[in-house]
This record gives C-alpha cells, structure tokens and sequence, in this order.
C-alpha cells in the first residue's frame, strides 16, 4: 500500500478563504469591465472607420459631380450658366455633408480620447487595487507564519513542561 500523503496543517481560516475569494471575485469584475470598455472602444472605432469610409466617398462622388460638370461645360457653352448652378448646388450639399461628416468624425474622434483616458485610468485603478491586495495578503501571510510560530512555540512549552 502507497504511503498516505500528509495533510499540510490548514493555515487559513474562513475568512481568509472569503476574503480571498471576494479578492478573486472583484479580480474577475474589473477584467469583465475592462472588456467591456474595450468592446465598447472597439465600437467606436468602427463607427470612425465607417464615418470615414462615407466622408471618402462622398468625395469620389463629389469629384465625379464635378468631372461631370466639366464635361457639360465643354460640351456646351450656351448652357454654361445652368451647369455652374448645378455645380453650386451639388458643391453646396457636398460641403454640407463633408462639414457634417467632418463634426461627427471630431466627436468621435474626442469620444475616443475620452474612451482611452477612462481605459487608461480604469487600468491604472485596477493597477493599483490588485498593489494593494497583494501588500494586504502579505501581511495576511506574514501574521500567519507569526501565529504559526508562536502556536508551535506554545505547543513546545506545553510538551516540554508536560511529564
């Protein structure tokens, strides 16, 4: 038959084991909420991308209003003053919509500062959390081996004045 393996005295009480759990617990709800934070940055982002990717064509499409209306004019001057209208008013809208395209990017734009400032602190809070835990656990770790000590001194003297 194997040799049984010895039981390492249980050195931690109830309320290390809770506080310990309740470490690992808010451990687990900060990296949940920095995942979160992050999904929503990466939201954003492709929000960006997508304003972006509307403001490029939005001026292909004006370039080519404008070829067009190069074309007209070329092709005939009597009509030379109706196309510059024309042109006017799809510069105009195109101008309105790049300027509005323009806000919405800004927005986003310090909408994702402000997203990375909040990761940024959250990170440097959950940083400075998990600092502190730890010096509590080793202190914890440390008052432990103290009253280890002592027990086994206590237990020594009581075997040693035993008969």
């Amino acid at each position: 038959m194997p040799p049984k393996a010895k039981k390492a005295a249980a050195s931690w009480t109830n309320s290390d084991f809770y506080e310990e759990q309740r470490l690992s617990d808010d451990t687990v709800v900060l990296e949940e909420r920095l995942k979160a934070l992050k999904g929503v940055y990466l939201a954003r982002m492709e929000k960006l991308a997508e304003k972006k990717q509307q403001q490029l064509e939005l001026e292909m499409v004006l370039h080519a209003r404008e070829d067009g209306l190069q074309l007209k004019k070329d092709e005939r001057v009597d009509v030379l003053t109706d196309c510059t209208r024309v042109y006017k008013v799809h510069e105009q809208k195109a101008v309105s919509e790049i300027v509005k395209l323009d806000a919405s990017l800004n927005a986003l734009l310090e909408a994702k500062r402000k997203t990375q400032t909040q990761i940024d602190e959250c990170i440097a809070d959950f940083d400075n959390r998990l600092k502190l835990k730890k010096r509590e656990y080793e202190s914890l770790c440390e008052q432990i081996a103290n009253m280890e000590k002592e027990f086994a001194s206590l237990l020594s003297d009581i075997a040693q004045s035993a008969p």
